[in-house]
């Protein structure tokens, strides 16, 4: 399952500075096959901090290694807040934006 078009999760990627390839999605959580996400080959995955997908789990599962941001380990980590439409997924918003933007600690500027 992911979230989709107008999942909450969805708006905060977008917040954050990102685009979710699910978010043109009909539904706010849909089922995807593996087959799909390697469809669309997502140039990075964001999986929740302390569930059960971890990019280890995801690369001992030989198909996922199809997807190219495992094998690269392209991954975004949000914690549980993420999940809460309420004010602590502002906290989760600003992380993400952090990982999805970071600033160079020498020049002040965000990397690209």
């Amino acid at each position: 399952m992911t979230a989709g078009h107008g999942a909450f999760i969805t708006e905060l990627i977008e917040a954050a500075g990102g685009k979710s390839v699910t978010a043109d999605l009909p539904t706010e959580w849909p089922s995807l096959s593996l087959e799909s996400v390697v469809a669309e080959q997502p140039e990075y995955l964001l999986l929740v901090k302390g569930s059960h997908a971890t990019l280890e789990s995801l690369r001992r599962q030989g198909n996922w290694t199809r997807v190219a941001a495992v094998r690269d380990g392209r991954v975004f980590y949000a914690d549980d807040r993420i999940e809460y439409p309420s004010p602590m997924a502002f906290d989760a918003l600003e992380d993400l934006a952090s990982q999805f933007h970071p600033v160079n600690s020498q020049s002040g500027t965000t990397g690209k």
